[in-house]
């Protein structure tokens, strides 16, 4: 369930939040994951958990890149290429 977050934001950041497809589960994933980094920084909850704040970042990188990657129509692209890697390594 997404959190309604958009209050918390200042303009600049909701208008690049809301750049993100509504209709698209991985879209609502990174905004809650975008608020919860942002709720940690502001609570100043990521310097005293550090290792969980780094699993939130290293989460919005991973799921981000899915994202753009998805979008431009390359992520099947790079994980057949990776397969085709795997499988010549195996030979």
């Amino acid at each position: 369930m997404a959190f309604n977050h958009h209050a918390d934001l200042n303009p600049h950041q909701q208008y690049r939040i809301k750049k993100l497809k509504r209709d698209n589960p991985r879209a609502i994933g990174i905004q809650d994951l975008c608020y919860e980094i942002q709720q940690m920084c502001l609570n100043l909850h990521n310097r005293k958990y550090c290792i969980s704040f780094a699993f939130l970042l290293r989460s919005l990188l991973e799921q981000g890149s899915i994202y753009f990657l998805i979008n431009k129509n390359r992520w099947d692209k790079l994980k057949e290429g990776y397969e085709y890697e795997t499988i010549q390594e195996k030979k």
